[in-house]
Formats: C-alpha cells, structure tokens, sequence
C-alpha cells in the first residue's frame, strides 16, 4: 500500500443526496445557509478561548491575513492546543467544513484538528496537516495557508462545542492564525441538456484551461506553444488582451507548433512546447503541463511573484534546460521520475498534485509537492502511481502498449479528484472513464467504469462531485450526476468542435477549451486544434456571493 493522501488544504464541499433531484427540476442554486464565524479580528459573540499549556494574543497585528489582527499561538508543553469554546453547541446541519488560516513556521510543524460535542465529549477523529511554507528557491518562505477540513474527516460531528487545534507533539514555534470559520454548503449549478454557452473567447486552439481562486483565468494554447491568462473572466470574454502571457523568453521569442517542428528553440525556465494542461492550486500557484518538452512547471502565484513569466519548479527533468522523455532524476531511488508527454493536471483539496504520464501508461501522485521540506529534489518524486504497478514500471510508448483491464490505460489523458479523493482518469482508446477509489493504492483497479464516449480527453468534478467529461471526438461534454451511485450520464451539451479542456471557477461557472478539429474537419485527423471555430467557452453559473468558497463538496 501506498501512503494515504494527506488531504490537508483544499476539499470538496457536502451537499446531501436527496437534495440531487432538485437539480433537474431547477438548475438555480440554493444554499443550506451562510459561513459561521468562530474568529475575525476577534472571538465572534458566544465563543470563548479555552487553549491550554501555551500563550495566545488574539489581538496580534502581524502578521495578518485579513482586517487588523490575527491570534498568536505560542506552545509552552508538547500537545498544546488552540481551543475555541461554545457554551450552545452548534448543530452541522447544513455545514461542510472547518476553515481557517494559519502562517507557520518555516520548520513545517505537525498540528491536528478535531472537535468535541460539549465540554468534556468524545473528541472526534483527528485531521492532521502541517504548517510547512512554500519552498521559493530552494529555502522556505513564510506565508499565509487556507486549511479546509471537511467534516466527513472529523467523523460527520452533528454538533460542535469545541474545535481544537493542537500541537503534535514537537513544542512547535509560534504560529499564526486568522479567519476561523465553519463553512456552509452550497448547490452546485448544472447547465441543462442543450444548454448554449453564456460566453466565449476566440482562441488559437486551447488544450486546456484553469481558473485560480481569485479569478484569473488560464488556458494553453498547445499550437502556439504558451498559455495565456487574463485577470478575470470578463476580460477574457470581453476581448480584453492577456495581461500575462507563459513561454515567451527575454527577447520577446517563442517555440511555435510542436508537430511542425516549431520548437527549435528548446526548454528553458521560460519557453514551452505544445502545453496541453494547466491548473492551480489553493494559493494560486499555476501548473503547466509542458507536454512536448515532458516535464510540469510550476509557476509561483503570478499575481505576486515578481518574474511571473518565469517556472519556479520543474517536475520531470533534473534542470529547465532539460527535455528529455523518462528522465529518471533522482537516480537510483527505485523511482522512475520522468514522464512521456505529461497531459492532464488535477490539484486535491490539499494541494496534492495528480499529472497523467500518457505513453507511460499511468496517473503520479505528488504529495504536497510545493510544501516539500528540504527542497526541490524532494518535490520532484512522486508518492503514488495509478496504471502500473509500481513506481518503477513504464509503458512502451504506445497506444498499445496499455490494456483494457481496470488496472491499466490506453493512453489516458484527463486527470480529476473529487472530494473523497477518489480519482477520475479518461482513457481515451478504451473510450472510458475509470474511477479509483480513496485510498488509493499502487496500480490499483477501479472501482467504477464510465462508458459511451468516443475519445474522451478531459474529465472535472464540480463543487457537488457531480462529473463533467468532455466526449472529445462526439463533440460534446456529458454530465453524470451523482456518479458515486449511478454512472448513467444524465445531461448533455452538444455543439462544440473538440473540446479538450474542463475547469469549474469558484461560483461554479464551466470552462470548456474546445480546440478545433484539425484543418481538414475531421476529428480522426492529426493534429487537432488548427480549424476554427476555436476558444474558450463558459457556462455561467448564477451570481450570489454566497457561492464563493473555493472548495469542491463532498459527498458524506
């Protein structure tokens, strides 16, 4: 068995089950109810500080992550804890998730969760994450993390008197934490069979596309070999230019077309080839499967990062420089670290990355690989493998060199994860979707088959762990709701070219990058994404405040 996942950050939201038969009758969202704040700026009314064997100042001016104060946790024992106190517990019905935010210290302390129905009740299960930072050139940089606990991990409480969070046992330095909240669950939204897109951007051919929590939107454009990304859906949208655009170098140049030789000019911490996937992660960190040159960069958030053009982490390679196919860096491990076209990209709500290896045959699972401690030749081994049956087996590079059974790929391409952490892949010469189950193990089969698609490309999974897959070659995307209990699709949106990419943004809202056929119009001619119609299209989600929690749901 492998290591289970450590699902610390990011989580899906809950929405009941009985609840899913509303989503056919009206597509509009609705909500069980509104964020309960525990701390902002101070203790909310009717909750008390019951920590013990540390020193606390919850009036702390800085660091702070929102208003003016934060609270300042010192351990003064092992086992110290942060405890905040209700004398009227409070009933989860219609909540999903502990949340708050924490600024550790650069030693990457260990610290749990749990909660208590009254004063002295049985604690609930413990979920444990660490304070570890970013890891910026080589050396730890403090800054603000979002943890999300879904209740599911804390035993489904039914109500919360206590919420604890304690010190794990290495008299941890001072942390800090900011805007602790119980997270209410909303309704995801759903376009109906049919359905036209609210709006679309013209573009030359995107592979993929991704939205980051606070707004911006990423899509590659494999043929040109970048990714461009706008501040905002609107502006993309509205015909705005990119604000920001990846693979181009100091002297404005570009690799072109990777199937027509257009990448003479090789990889560099700048330059691209034939990009097919892109993501982000909680903090707003952009992944960039950089397909042709077989590797994943990483991009520290570019809405702050002073080089913003410019990969901070390579995956896949032992250097920016490097393109080789399996490159096997670190050597000697028992680990085959190197990919054979990267495709697919998929962040958990802990900030797991998940990258499909495709004539390799597998899924790898990097574990915290921003938060590494020690530095990058760390986050550059994966933890877990899905499609082999160990770390250190490789496929042959071929469509048929995969199989038909359950443990096995035939080029997969889209990579997904709902908030179970079970795992969506679509193997797109078996004409399949296949779910792995959390926990995962290596090269284990799976526990559900998605069939009817005629190459599907990419798969996504809203807030409400409904399934989105983009039925490349039929030109449509299907929708299965509920795909826990039922993996009969149940709506349909039809029209498109060659959709290969599938995001949701934070009020829900469906990106597809449909990327064109190829310049004769037929989907069975390679390359793709030279005809337009091409570009990214949206389908909006209803406005409401209410809706934005970064966070999918999850299914109790």
């Amino acid at each position: 068995m492998i290591r289970r996942v450590p699902f610390i950050g990011m989580m899906f939201l809950l929405v009941l089950i009985a609840s899913i038969p509303s989503f056919a009758a009206d597509p509009r969202p609705s909500f069980a109810g509104r964020d309960l704040t525990i701390y902002d700026d101070a203790l909310a009314a009717g909750w008390e500080d019951w920590s013990w064997d540390s020193t606390r100042d919850f009036n702390n001016t800085s660091p702070v992550h929102s208003g003016t104060k934060s609270i300042a946790f010192t351990p003064a024992q092992n086992y110290a804890g942060l405890s905040f106190r209700t004398e009227t517990p409070i009933p989860t019905t219609g909540y999903a998730a502990i949340s708050f935010w924490i600024y550790g210290s650069i030693s990457g302390d260990l610290y749990t969760v749990y909660t208590q129905p009254s004063d002295s009740g049985t604690a609930s299960p413990a979920y444990e994450f660490s304070t570890r930072p970013v890891v910026r050139n080589g050396t730890p940089s403090g800054e603000w993390r979002r943890i999300l606990v879904p209740l599911s991990r804390l035993g489904n409480p039914t109500q919360i008197a206590r919420l604890n969070i304690q010190e794990n046992g290495g008299l941890a330095a001072t942390v800090y934490v900011d805007d602790v909240k119980l997270v209410a669950a909303p309704v995801a939204f759903i376009p109906a069979t049919g359905a036209t897109p609210d709006a679309r951007r013209a573009l030359g051919g995107p592979a993929g596309v991704a939205v980051a929590p606070n707004g911006r939107v990423y899509a590659a454009a494999y043929p040109e070999s970048k990714v461009y990304s706008w501040a905002s859906t609107a502006n993309m949208t509205g015909g705005a230019a990119p604000d920001k655009t990846f693979g181009v170098n100091a002297t404005g140049q570009s690799n072109g077309d990777p199937d027509d030789d257009g990448c003479g000019l090789g990889a560099s911490a700048q330059l691209l080839c034939g990009p097919e996937s892109v993501a982000t992660d909680s903090g707003g960190n952009l992944y960039v499967a950089d397909t042709y040159h077989h590797r994943v960069l990483v991009f520290f958030n570019p809405d702050t990062d002073p080089s913003p053009a410019t990969a901070d982490v390579v995956l896949g390679q032992p250097d920016f420089s490097s393109a080789d196919t399996n490159a096997d860096y670190p050597a000697n491990n028992g680990k085959r670290e190197g990919f054979y076209f990267p495709r697919g990209l998929a962040l958990d709500f802990a900030d797991n990355l998940y990258v499909v290896d495709e004539f390799n045959q597998r899924v790898l699972i990097y574990h915290w690989p921003l938060w590494a401690y020690g530095g990058t030749p760390e986050m550059r081994v994966p933890d877990a493998v899905l499609g082999q049956a160990d770390l250190n087996t490789l496929g042959t590079g071929t469509p048929d060199s995969g199989a038909t059974a359950t443990d096995k790929f035939r080029l997969p391409l889209g990579v997904a994860v709902d908030g179970l952490g079970n795992v969506y892949v679509t193997d797109i010469w078996n004409n399949r979707v296949q779910r792995f189950d959390y926990p995962l193990s290596d090269g284990e089969s799976a526990a559900q088959v998605y069939a009817g698609f005629f190459n599907p490309h990419d798969v996504a999974v809203d807030k409400a762990g409904n399934l989105f897959v983009a039925d490349t070659k039929n030109g449509q995307v299907k929708v299965f709701i509920n795909p826990l209990a039922d993996a009969t699709s149940d709506r349909t949106l039809s029209g498109l070219q060659f959709p290969m990419g599938l995001a949701f943004d934070v009020r829900g809202s469906l990106f597809v990058a449909d990327c064109g056929r190829a310049s004769d119009g037929d989907v069975d001619t390679f390359p793709p994404c030279r005809k337009d119609p091409r570009g990214v299209l949206v389908y909006a989600a209803p406005a409401d405040d209410s809706r934005k929690h970064y966070m999918p749901m999850v299914l109790r």
